[in-house]
Formats: structure tokens, sequence, C-alpha cells
């Protein structure tokens, strides 16, 4: 009786996930917080990024390695919150680390729960680490489709990961 239940519910929330609407892809652009800074460190940055991946067993997008890393150099580049983001052989080496991104697969308000650990070193001695989780919500009212709710809620709890990281590490006496 069980697995004709979950069997069912799974039908329902595929059918749902993928039908409808226009599909939303996150991109590096739709994860990219506004942050305005005025504290600029004068040094440079590498960045790593691990543990991502775009797409979930099931087909929703989640957050590849390749959007965070260039949302984070894009946010970081804009703000010039460093002096110059470089491939290598940089000042400081911030690493981040995909931990968790928890969504729903039904429900009228999907709420997104991302965990990214970070990791801000120079010369491989740790300066600063935190693992930071954030949240967003959207509802049905917000946006219709299903599929479409998860992927803005997974989007702006990346962007406010970011923004919290990125507010810290500015306030760092480095």
């Amino acid at each position: 009786m069980l697995k004709k239940v979950l069997t069912t519910i799974l039908f329902f929330v595929i059918t749902l996930a993928f039908t409808g609407c226009e599909r939303s892809v996150i991109t590096a652009q739709s994860l990219t917080p506004q942050f305005n800074k005025n504290s600029i460190h004068q040094a440079t940055i590498e960045l790593s990024v691990d543990g991502g991946k775009k797409v979930d067993i099931l087909g929703i997008q989640e957050i590849g390695n390749e959007e965070l890393f260039n949302a984070v150099k894009n946010t970081i580049t804009t703000s010039k919150l460093f002096s110059t983001v470089l491939d290598k052989d940089a000042d400081y080496r911030l690493e981040i680390f995909v931990v968790k991104v928890g969504q729903p697969v039904a429900g009228r308000d999907m709420t997104v729960n991302v965990e990214f650990a970070w990791t801000l070193k120079k010369i491989n001695q740790i300066i600063w680490q935190k693992s930071i989780t954030t949240s967003s919500t959207k509802t049905s009212k917000e946006i219709e489709n299903a599929y479409n709710r998860v992927v803005a809620a997974t989007e702006e709890a990346a962007k406010n990961n970011i923004l919290k990281a990125l507010e810290i590490i500015s306030q760092l006496k480095l």
C-alpha cells in the first residue's frame, strides 16, 4: 500500500515539475547578488568551487560548480572586494564547497535550504572558515509553475548565501 502511495506521489511530482510553463535554468547571472561594499582588500584572490551539481536525480536544476564560481567571481569583481580575481598564485584562496541544496519535491510553498562551506586561506593557512545555511521560499502566488518556484527559491537562497559570506569576508582584517 505504501509503495503504491509513494509511486502515485512521485508520478504527480514528476508530472507537475515537467509540464506547464517554460522551465527556468540556473545561471551564474541568476546567482549573482548585488553586493556594494566600500571595504576593499588590497590583495588578489583565487576561487575554488566543489560539490555542486547542475541537476538532481529528477532533473530539477541545482547549483553547478561553474555557475557558482562565476557568480562569486562576478560579485567580487563588481564590488571590488579584492583587487583582482586570479586563476592561480593569488594572495588568498577562497574555497567554496556546496554541502547541501535541499529542495522540496511537492507543495504550494517551495522552501529551499542551501548550505555552502566557505574557507579563506593564505598560503594554505586557514584565515576564516564557516558553513553558512540560507533559505528562500517561493509561493504559488508568486510563481505558478512548481518547477520554476523551486528554481527561483534555489537561486535566491544561493544569492543570500553568497551575500552573507562576502559580507563577513569584507569585515575581516586581512
